[in-house]
């Protein structure tokens, strides 16, 4: 039976190379099946990204955590990659900006910051890498406050810095993390650090909210004990009135249970924002009950299993089995069984609804953009804008009469990553190899996940 769009959060890793965004996204998976250490080679789990130890494209992962189902999209933080962030950024409900204790903001930190402005999508930002030589956490919230703006506020502060961080310090619950240990005290020698912290916190929350604020300057108590402070309501954080920092060392597994929590209890729900339009401006709200509407955003061809489309449920509910239509083609698709993903596996699901995001496998008619519906309801949601194309070659067979082979290959990699431009030149066919094909790309993720070819 499915969930019900009220308890999913799709959230997707963004941030640059090297913060440790795949490292949180398995440190989660780990976590939520129980675990006290991550869960290897789920996200990153193409033999290239495994070889070069970085992510190349998009991966998307499913857990369950407290009641909520969280549908992780995690991203490629090098430049030559950023068209999968973009996309995701689209797809998800909020984004968790992963940065790097060390140094914090780089050139991709900014541009997926600024992507996620126009795209009106909330952060939650976590700071990681803590336990390493020159990290400061408050010189890290300083210089996030300074480029994003006064929003950014921690939620928790790290116990012990550098090789000497045991844990994290929770401003809001007022309870100390330590070594999978509770406790109410403030940790000894921290009394100021905290109460700073604290307050301006506890403003900053209350600023987002009137009843909030007005119960803050009449001093009717902390706001502690508010059901609808930062870990119950989302509002703040959806708004962007409110962007929670939390401390973390997901190599010493510090921080990754908070980062959950928060997750969990105050990342906003499909319901909470509803922002899909169709072409033509039509707003279509996250109703399950509503006409059945997905985006596909996300398009794997695996040599074995064929395509598989990876799509975002905006309205409505399906079962495997349903007849749809693709506008753009005019195509009638059946989807065949549903799943959701865990990286490279796929776990069945009997149903999907409004906010979900499921897998279909071989589609066949439908492209990374394209949307599906009923035929009775047809609606266009709009592409994703990407980076303009910075590279162009050509490509042709080294054997005479194969020319259709290689572009039949090159067509499979162009199917994974949108950013890739495929056209035929028939200029080019008077050259002594017939047959040639010009690409143009400014991100070629999929070509380095091993597409066939």
């Amino acid at each position: 039976m499915a969930v019900e769009p009220e308890t999913i959060r799709n959230v997707c890793l963004i941030g640059h190379r090297g913060s440790g965004k795949t490292a949180l996204g398995e440190a989660m998976l780990g976590l939520a099946s129980g675990r006290q250490g991550p869960q290897s080679n789920v996200l990153d789990h193409a033999e290239e990204e495994v070889e070069r130890g970085m992510t190349l494209g998009m991966s998307v992962a499913h857990l369950e955590w407290k009641g909520r189902q969280i549908n992780l999209l995690d991203t490629p933080g090098d430049g030559g990659f950023i068209a999968d962030a973009f996309v995701a950024q689209r797809v998800a409900d909020c984004a968790v900006l992963v940065v790097h204790a060390q140094d914090p903001i780089q050139v991709v930190t900014e541009r997926v910051w600024r992507r996620g402005e126009k795209e009106g999508i909330p952060h939650i930002v976590v700071v990681n890498h803590l336990d390493r030589e020159r990290a400061d956490f408050a010189s890290v919230v300083e210089q996030l406050r300074e480029r994003f703006g006064q929003a950014v506020v921690p939620l928790n502060l790290p116990i012990g810095k550098e090789g000497g961080l045991k844990g994290v310090y929770g401003l809001l619950s007022g309870i100390a993390f330590v070594d999978g240990q509770q406790t109410n005290e403030v940790p000894t020698g921290m009394e100021e650090e905290v109460e700073i912290a604290r307050v301006q916190m506890l403003e900053t929350i209350a600023e987002s909210d009137d009843t909030l604020l007005e119960k803050y300057l009449e001093g009717e108590g902390s706001l502690e004990g508010e059901e609808r402070d930062v870990r119950g309501d989302p509002k703040g954080i959806a708004d962007g009135l409110i962007i929670p920092v939390l401390a973390a060392s997901v190599e010493k597994m510090i921080g990754v249970d908070r980062v959950l929590d928060v997750i969990a209890g105050s990342a906003p729900s499909p319901v909470d924002r509803s922002r899909w339009t169709t072409e033509e401006g039509e707003e279509v709200p996250c109703d399950p009950d509503g006409p059945f509407a997905a985006y596909a955003f996300k398009t794997y061809v695996d040599p074995y299993a064929g395509r598989l489309s990876v799509l975002r449920v905006v309205s409505g509910r399906c079962r495997s089995d349903e007849a749809l239509t693709n506008p753009r083609t005019g195509s009638a698709e059946r989807l065949g069984g549903i799943s959701h993903l865990m990286g490279k596996e796929r776990v069945n699901a009997d149903e999907a609804v409004a906010g979900d995001i499921i897998a279909v496998a071989k589609l066949r008619d439908t492209h990374t953009f394209d949307t599906l519906c009923r035929p009775e309801a047809p609606l266009v949601f709009s592409h994703v804008p990407l980076p303009e194309p910075t590279t162009a070659f050509a490509v042709g067979a080294k054997t005479r009469g194969e020319e259709e082979k290689v572009f039949e290959a090159i067509r499979k990699v162009a199917d994974e990553d949108p950013s890739l431009s495929l056209e035929r030149s028939e200029d080019t066919g008077r050259t002594s190899s017939p047959g040639w094909r010009r690409c143009t790309w400014s991100s070629p993720s999929s070509a380095s996940r091993g597409a066939t070819g």
